[in-house]
Formats: structure tokens, C-alpha cells, sequence
């Protein structure tokens, strides 16, 4: 069996989310961070040009997509 870390939700990190977070969040890079959170479905809020994650809108979409797969195109970047 292998064995995945999962990356674990901090209570002491802040209540909204940067790309930056989701980055770190889910261990991937800048393009595929940006793709996540633009893609259909993802909890986010845009204040001017910055993206925002709600900390508990999160939780409760990856306890939603936990076990399901979740597909998101990264060629809007292109």
C-alpha cells in the first residue's frame, strides 16, 4: 500500500487564501495553483485582481472532492 501525504489545513493560518497558500496547500506550482483556482466549481472571491480563498469554503470543497476526481485545464494560461 502506498502511503500519500496529504498536505493538513492549519488552524493558525489565516482565514483567506493567496495562489501562494493553495500552492503550498496542495504542493504544486504557480500555473497549476492558478488553474485550480479558476476552474469551475472552486471556492474563490476576487477583490480588484487579487484571488481569494475562503479558509472554511475550502475544507468543505476538499471534503466534497475527497475520494472523486476533479479536473481543471491549465491551457487558459497559453
Amino acid at each position: 500500500m502506498i502511503k500519500i501525504d496529504t498536505p493538513k489545513i492549519d488552524n493558525e493560518l489565516p482565514v483567506l487564501y493567496t495562489v501562494t497558500d493553495i500552492q503550498k496547500i496542495f504542493q504544486c506550482g504557480k500555473i497549476k495553483a492558478y488553474a485550480l483556482v479558476n476552474a469551475k466549481g472552486f471556492p474563490k472571491l476576487r477583490v480588484n485582481r487579487r484571488i481569494l480563498v475562503p479558509k472554511d469554503k475550502l475544507e468543505k470543497w476538499i471534503n466534497t472532492y475527497t475520494g472523486k476526481e476533479f479536473l481543471f485545464d491549465t491551457d487558459y494560461m497559453k
